[in-house]
């Protein structure tokens, strides 16, 4: 039975007014029982007797229900209360047990036994005061003589019985509803914690998945985010009208550029005017669905243009095209490779020209020279031909030295490769071109380097010096400036040697020239090693010089690069393999 039920605690009330009623009981019992028996009073001992069984049989009895053991105890105590009465009288202890039976009918059974109770009561008192007014009971009872007595006390008695029962029931009325209240609000808060725990573990639960969806998601973006960033190629997208809505963070290793430098901003504004109107024509295909690479140049932060190739497709949003979205990767470095072979395809192919036409021509000057050596010794000095002849000799010895340098260019001249320090070669060399050197230009040298023994021909090194020298001091001879010559080593990896015509991964020495001239236009640049080409009048220079210097270089397995920014100078980079062999 739940402990804090309104049951449990009538059966403990009920339990306890028959265990305090028999036990109490007991010590009234004995001396009433002496008292019957002397004055051998048995029906009354019998009744008392039959009333202590019931009380034991109440105590120990629970089959039968709550309402009928309650409804018994409350009888046998208006029985009692009765015989009480009868047998001794009104001012007995008889009133008591029926003030009991009404007080406790509230608290066992409630109002409605109350009522009934109190009601059993005034019948029962008004029965017996008329039977003792009538002279048929209870004559020797004095006090109950007169009517008046007898009203006025019985009054009291009900009156008394009345406020006393009924308070008790009100307060058990109370109890009851306060009990039924309190079930209701448990049973109430219980359903509330219920549905509070089952929300929780929804909730927990909602959380749980939504917390994995967002794990999920999380890792989804950041794999997403990684594979954007750590693609080699740049990622873009822009709406209908070209504007960049977005373009991943490699930009910046690209072209220079922070994402937000460019997002919000029209992609045509990077392109080089040249390649505009293609790209814009490409821009309109792509949107119409017409796909394909396109190549072109973009303009870095740098200020230097770059070469990329792009391939996009339309974004659609249901079935109208709302921009583009593609990629594109920096292909500088293939465009200055393929540059350089076709360069280098262009000089080959000027080298085996020059070549035939350097035998060609030498076959030629050598039957003028032996021909003309011939005349001379067979006319006199007094004649007027002689001179005329030595003329002749003279500028075919001239156009013996430009065969020669037209076959260096070939690379069809005689060298001697040998391991030699480039140093010494370099320090004679620059004492030539001090000596031929304005005051205006400052030389220097900065021979920083570890080893600098390659196979080379030392005189072809010092002529390639002494022109590319040559040529750093004539662009410096109006306003002066600084000559720098620098020798040092550096290490080429896969990436580095590609920057470099012919060359691969390995050890080299760096020979820099720089000055601080007029510079070299850039649209001229790629033809500076072509036989011939120049830019100064044909009395002051043959145009051989750099070509020379690209034909000694390529015999000796190495490269040169030049670098040029108009009225700021110019840097000549040549770089040989270096050797372990010994001198």
């Amino acid at each position: 039975m739940e402990k804090d039920g309104l049951s449990y605690w009538r059966e403990r009330i009920l339990f306890t007014i028959i265990f305090t009623g028999l036990l109490i009981g007991l010590f009234a019992f004995v001396p009433v029982a002496v008292f019957l028996i002397k004055e051998k009073i048995w029906g009354l001992l019998i009744f008392d007797g039959f009333i202590w069984i019931v009380g034991i049989g109440l105590l120990f009895a629970h089959r039968p229900r709550y309402e009928i053991r309650a409804s018994t105890v409350l009888l046998l105590l208006y029985v009692v209360g009765l015989v009480v009465i009868i047998s001794v009288g009104p001012l007995s202890s008889g009133p008591a047990w029926l003030f009991a039976f009404a007080v406790l009918s509230g608290v066992l059974l409630g109002s409605k036994a109350v009522i009934m109770a109190l009601t059993v009561n005034v019948a029962t008192l008004t029965t017996i005061g008329l039977l003792i007014n009538a002279g048929l009971f209870g004559q020797k009872f004095p006090f109950f003589n007169t009517t008046e007595a007898m009203i006025g006390t019985g009054a009291l008695f009900i009156l008394l019985n009345t406020v006393t029962a009924v308070s008790v029931s009100v307060l058990v009325k109370g109890l009851v509803l306060a009990h039924q209240k309190e079930s209701y609000l448990t049973s109430t808060l219980e359903r509330e914690r219920l549905y509070l725990i089952n929300t929780k573990k929804e909730l927990e639960l909602e959380v749980a998945e939504r917390m994995k969806a967002e794990e999920t998601l999380r890792e989804s973006k950041e794999k997403y985010r990684e594979l954007v960033e750590n693609i080699n190629d740049v990622i873009y997208s822009t709406d209908e009208n070209g504007i960049v809505t977005y373009i991943s963070p490699l930009i910046k290793d690209v072209m220079g550029y922070h994402p937000s430098e460019i997002i919000g901003k029209n992609f045509a504004g990077f392109i080089h005017p040249e390649d505009l109107t293609i790209v814009m024509n490409k821009f309109v295909e792509i949107l119409a669905g017409n796909l394909g690479p396109t190549e072109y140049r973009l303009l870095a932060k740098s200020g230097k243009f770059r070469w990329i190739r792009s391939s996009s497709r339309p974004i659609y949003k249901k079935e109208s095209v709302v921009g583009l979205r593609g990629l594109f990767v920096d292909i500088t470095k293939i465009k200055e490779m393929e540059h350089q072979l076709q360069q280098s395809q262009k000089m080959e192919a000027i080298g085996s020209l020059a070549g035939g036409i350097a035998h060609e021509f030498n076959n030629i000057l050598t039957t003028i020279i032996g021909n003309t050596e011939l005349a001379i010794n067979d006319v006199p000095e007094s004649n007027p031909a002689r001179e005329c002849l030595e003329e002749i000799q003279s500028a075919s010895s001239q156009a013996k030295n430009v065969v020669r340098q037209l076959l260096g260019f070939a690379r069809k001249s005689v060298f001697q490769l040998q391991p030699v320090h480039l140093s010494p070669v370099i320090k004679e060399a620059m004492l030539l071109i001090r000596a031929s050197t304005p005051a205006s230009i400052e030389i220097c040298q900065n021979l920083s380097f570890e080893s600098d023994t390659v196979m080379a021909d030392s005189s072809k090194i010092n002529l390639a010096l002494l022109n590319l020298c040559t040529n750093a001091r004539n662009a410096m001879q109006e306003k002066g400036g600084e000559l720098e010559l620098k020798l040092e080593n550096t290490t080429l990896d896969d990436k580095t040697a590609a920057g470099y015509e012919d060359l691969g991964p390995g050890n080299y020495v760096k020979m820099t020239v720089r000055d601080t001239g007029h510079g070299i236009d850039p649209k001229i640049i790629d033809r500076i090693f072509e036989p011939y080409f120049t830019t100064r009048s044909l009395a002051e220079a043959t145009g051989m010089g750099l070509a020379v210097v690209h034909g000694i270089v390529k015999r000796h397995n190495g490269a040169i690069i030049v670098e040029s920014e108009p009225g700021k100078g110019t840097v000549f980079e040549v770089l040989f393999p270096l050797t372990e062999k010994k001198k």
